[in-house]
């Protein structure tokens, strides 16, 4: 590094082009680390993503599994006690009065 008492118009010019240089570099290495943390960020959401739509499909492959069962056990039921449908029929009617009873009092 010059001092002053030895600057030429060729060292100043040298030393501001050696600084210069020295920011951009800097400016370089931050603005490659500020992309490097957005694509880790954006790598991490799809990640996310992927997992909640696995998770999602999975639940959903679950609820139609448990309603196959339930209508399963129903007609099961249904074949094996014919009054099991009448009772269930008239289980659906009365719920549908008390239903309509209560909204009536509301």
């Amino acid at each position: 590094m010059s001092t002053p008492q030895d600057a030429t118009p060729d060292t100043a010019i040298s030393t501001v082009a050696d600084h210069a240089h020295h920011s951009i570099d800097r400016i370089a290495g931050v603005t490659r680390t500020a992309e490097n943390d957005v694509r880790a960020s954006m790598r991490d959401g799809v990640r996310a993503a992927k997992d909640v739509k696995a998770r999602a499909t999975a639940g959903a492959a679950d609820g139609r599994s448990q309603a196959r069962s339930t209508v399963a056990t129903f007609n099961d039921r249904a074949s094996a006690h014919p009054g099991f449908l009448f009772a269930a029929g008239a289980g659906l009617a009365l719920g549908a009065v008390l239903v309509r009873a209560a909204i009536r009092r509301l």
